[in-house]
């Protein structure tokens, strides 16, 4: 009988340290599992984040250094595709308009070489150097009859004498003293040409401060018919087509 409670109480406590020692193994069986899940799922969603980022970047990368991408692009447009830059091929149109101020890209105040910038054309000088005064062409504007009177190395007046060209309001040679008058109003005054006897001049005064110094001046001849105009600034505006005048 001692032998068999001994034999019985050895089995139990052999079945009880077997039961611990299973417990034990589960935590960390168990315990692992949502580690493994957690970095199961950050690389799940992590490692396709980053690459798509990645991807991102170095297509943000490649837009801006590498030659020919949209940044890239845009810029080398505004910079080498104005037309400006291509010699031959003129800024200047049949369609743009006399102003106070200038004609199309090319203003009143620019310099030549300005002038042969913002037009995309050569500008060719057509009269001899003669001090203060030049008169200067655009060798690719289609336009005839326009030319460009520059003093002291800047332009000053436009001058048009062959109908083509006309001023914002429409009028240009061709066009009748009754239209001058009757589109300015008050604004038009009307004096004997002091160049030639045969013409009347019909002077365009602006109404705006900050161009009290410029004038259009049509020339009219006999019939009420103008001939020529030329638009600019004072003193330069008053000479004639002859920048010996």
């Amino acid at each position: 009988m001692a032998w068999t409670r001994i034999a019985a109480a050895l089995i139990g406590t052999a079945m009880a340290a077997a039961a611990c020692s299973d417990g034990a193994d589960d935590e960390p069986v168990t315990a692992p599992e949502p580690n493994v899940r957690v970095i199961s799922t950050t690389s799940a969603s992590t490692v396709p984040s980053t690459t798509a980022a990645t991807s991102t970047s170095t297509a943000a990368a490649s837009t801006t250094s590498v030659p020919g991408s949209s940044t890239s692009t845009t810029a080398t447009l505004e910079t080498t595709t104005t037309t400006a830059d291509v010699p031959g091929v003129s800024n200047l149109t049949a369609t743009d308009r006399i102003s106070t101020v200038g004609l199309g890209p090319v203003f009143v105040g620019m310099t030549v070489a300005e002038a042969t910038q913002a037009a995309g054309s050569p500008f060719e000088r057509l009269t001899p150097d003669q001090g203060p005064c030049t008169m200067y062409q655009a060798t690719d504007f289609p336009e005839a009859g326009v030319k460009w009177l520059v003093a002291f190395d800047r332009i000053a007046v436009i001058h048009v004498e062959q109908p083509g060209v006309v001023t914002r309001s429409g009028l240009g040679v061709g066009s009748s003293a009754a239209d001058v008058q009757a589109r300015f109003g008050e604004q038009v005054t009307e004096r004997p040409s002091p160049y030639d006897a045969a013409l009347t001049e019909l002077v365009f005064t602006p109404l705006e401060e900050n161009e009290s110094r410029q004038r259009v001046i049509f020339d009219v001849d006999g019939s009420g018919q103008v001939v020529r105009y030329r638009s600019g600034q004072l003193p330069e505006v008053d000479y004639s087509g002859n920048c010996d005048q």
